[in-house]
């Protein structure tokens, strides 16, 4: 009967990287972002634990920008004030 209470430990290490990262937002004084960080290198989906206006806030602000992103925002070809024309 104990067997089916049982609680079986996933066994996953975080990497130094990983808790360089939690440590560094800890004395930035970001403590919700390393709590982020907590969850994902323990491989939990963050969104199970705190509301996703709230993680999107938290990733746009301690993200880095990647490339990709950048010129989404910034290509000349986008030109999002041009009239539709509808046939």
């Amino acid at each position: 009967m104990s067997q089916l209470f049982s609680i079986k430990k996933v066994e996953k290490s975080i990497s130094a990287e990983q808790i360089q990262q939690i440590v560094g937002a800890i004395q930035e004084r970001k403590y919700s972002w390393a709590c982020v960080l907590m969850l994902r290198s323990a491989g939990h989906n963050p969104l199970q634990y705190i509301p996703y206006r709230t993680y999107n806030r938290l990733r746009k602000q301690n993200e880095p920008v990647t490339q990709s992103d950048q010129e989404e925002f910034t290509s000349p070809s986008r030109n999002l004030m041009s009239p539709r024309r509808y046939c």
